[in-house]
């Protein structure tokens, strides 16, 4: 700089000042560009994070294991080549889980355990998440290498969620600490009785029991939902699930009656009443008065609609002002029909058996309709009967020789559902719900 000062004159000298700051200051940035590109592309070409376990004995055997958490776009070759796993051994591995599960592509997010031996890189056990209950296990044997399907052991806790109703079902569900699937869940759960979307009111409350299984101390995922109460404008249901030595399982009201009712409370699970049952009503297009022997309910374009019971697909079809139709005949007392929709669900047709609760078909606006809505009515022996007066009687009840089982369950549920509303609650040994 000195230099600079006597070589220049002195009206330059602030200028060159400047010239060279900013000289500097570029070559700086270049400088740590390539540095930080150096690093960034270096980092790139390593392995993500490994967590190494201290297995002595294994080690001893000069064998190790390893977890590792898959990352975006991992495959198992590339995983296993880069821990130095030779190609033919890593070939008979995807051979032999070929059978029973894919993983050649692996979930991001998902943990993988590698037991490998150190000396050849070959790998001795491989452990795979199928899904959140089942392990895939390739392992060697005195055959070679083979693949089993293994349940992984969690560890049981409870959880216990209240709430009131402020705005929605859904959104205070969701606030007071359900997911979006437990919500689901437990309108389904309720949905014989109470119609999330139509009956739900302002004060309305609920409390659910849920199973949660834990893995090394963590919360991994909720597997059910154990108990549940509704009061839905003053009346109080409860459910209570139950599984008999058979493996059967379902959900019981207090007085042991299975909560599946031979109706739906509703064939949609999203919508609105736009027009009741009435015997007078002023047609919207028409604009004359007919009787409405149903219930419309506006939903947007496309909402599925639900079969409300088994039956037998009567007629699919076309049908004058109800646009697109459905009939199904349920037994030699009821049917239900269906109207106005868009277009009907894949094999439904004249002949075809449902169930209920299967998607039939999908909210649309054909025939003399204002806007998108569905027309669903019942038929009592050939007349129209008002829906929401049907008598819907349970399917089925508790067999007798699991009724003292239920009611020791459900005393303890009752109690977990009265008392505190938290998380990760331990079981204790002796409770009745293991």
């Amino acid at each position: 700089m000195n230099l600079i000062k006597g070589l220049l004159p002195s009206e330059y000298k602030d200028r060159a000042h400047a010239i060279i700051g900013i000289s500097l200051s570029l070559a700086l940035g270049i400088v740590m560009g390539l540095i930080f590109r150096i690093s960034f592309l270096s980092a790139d070409n390593l392995e993500p994070p490994t967590i190494k376990e201290d297995h002595s004995l294994l080690l001893s055997k000069g064998f190790e294991t390893v977890k590792y958490r898959i990352q975006r776009k991992d495959t198992l070759f590339a995983i296993l080549r880069r821990m130095g796993t030779p190609l033919m051994n890593i070939s008979d591995l995807i051979q032999t889980s070929k059978k029973l599960y894919p993983i050649k592509s692996l979930k991001p997010g998902s943990e993988i355990k590698i037991q490998i031996d150190r000396k050849n890189g070959e790998v001795r056990r491989l452990e795979c998440p199928i899904d959140q209950d089942t392990l895939l296990v390739v392992h060697n044997s005195p055959q070679g290498l083979t693949a089993i399907k293994q349940e992984i052991e969690f560890e049981t806790r409870l959880s216990v969620i209240a709430g009131r109703i402020r705005t929605s079902f859904f959104e205070d569900a969701t606030q007071a600490g359900l997911n979006s699937q437990l919500v689901l869940n437990l309108a389904d759960i309720f949905g014989w009785d109470i119609d999330f979307f139509v009956d739900v009111r302002e004060g309305d409350s609920f409390r659910v029991l849920l199973e949660d299984n834990y893995k090394e101390g963590k919360f991994v995922y909720t597997k059910r939902i154990l108990a549940a109460e509704f009061v839905n404008q003053g009346r109080t249901y409860q459910v209570f699930y139950f599984k008999n030595n058979n493996d059967i399982e379902g959900y019981y009201d207090s007085a042991g009656r299975s909560v599946r009712k031979q109706f739906l409370k509703s064939p949609l699970r999203y919508s609105r009443i736009s027009s009741s049952f009435t015997t007078r009503r002023l047609h919207p297009i028409l604009k004359i008065y007919r009787p409405h022997y149903g219930i419309d309910y506006a939903a947007p374009p496309g909402t599925p609609i639900e079969a409300v019971c088994d039956g037998k697909v009567m007629f699919a079809g076309w049908k004058g002002g109800y646009g697109n139709c459905i009939t199904i005949q349920h037994n030699a007392t009821y049917a239900s029909n269906y109207g106005h929709l868009s277009h009907f669900a894949q094999g439904i047709k004249a002949g075809a058996k449902v169930k209920q609760g299967e998607i039939i078909g999908f909210v649309g606006s054909t025939g003399l309709a204002t806007g998108p809505h569905l027309d669903y009515r019942i038929s009592e022996h050939g007349d129209f009967v008002n829906p929401f007066n049907l008598k819907n009687v349970n399917t089925q009840g508790l067999n007798p020789q699991y009724r003292g089982r239920f009611e020791e369950i459900k005393r303890e549920m009752l109690a977990r559902l009265d008392g505190p509303k938290r998380r990760g609650i331990l079981l204790a040994k002796n409770s009745s719900l293991f």
